[in-house]
């Protein structure tokens, strides 16, 4: 799933799921919940510099990737032929920041010290992996299994 709807879907329900509990929340706990919702993401960039990254034309995928993300140009890049293959090669989600293990230290924190900025964080992060579930895969087990679980709806 691309930035743009990440950040959408993600702050709808996180304003449903606050109103629904009443969980106060402030202007901040937005920024940190649009901020932690794309922070598994960012691995495409550190994709784009290893030698499989640098073979499958960066710039092409940074431009796809990039623009994919705007609503008003999101049917023109949809339209793309080349765009499936481009996209297809960028596959960052198999790298560490794509595994919900490595983001279960905060879940524990969580627990034994709750507070709303930390919900908001857990919640962004999670929901990423959620949303990837949906449109793709996520390797739910990684590192101890390489099986990509989801659905494409």
């Amino acid at each position: 799933m691309d930035i743009f709807p990440h950040l959408l879907v993600s702050y709808v329900f996180f304003i449903f799921l606050a109103r629904l509990f009443s969980i106060s929340y402030s202007f901040i706990d937005i920024l940190l919940l649009l901020f932690f919702v794309i922070l598994p993401d960012f691995d495409f960039f550190f994709f784009c510099l290893t030698k499989e990254g640098r073979k499958n034309k960066f710039f092409c995928h940074l431009f796809l990737y990039t623009f994919s993300t705007l609503p008003f140009c999101h049917h023109l890049v949809e339209k793309s032929k080349k765009r499936k293959e481009l996209i297809e090669a960028v596959r960052h989600h198999r790298l560490p920041s794509h595994w919900p293990f490595v983001y279960l230290p905060l879940l524990f924190l969580l627990l034994f010290f709750p507070s709303t900025k930390l919900i908001v964080v857990c919640f962004g992060i999670y929901f990423h992996f959620i949303l990837d579930t949906l449109s793709g895969g996520v390797r739910w087990f990684a590192p101890f299994s390489q099986k990509s679980f989801g659905l494409r709806l």
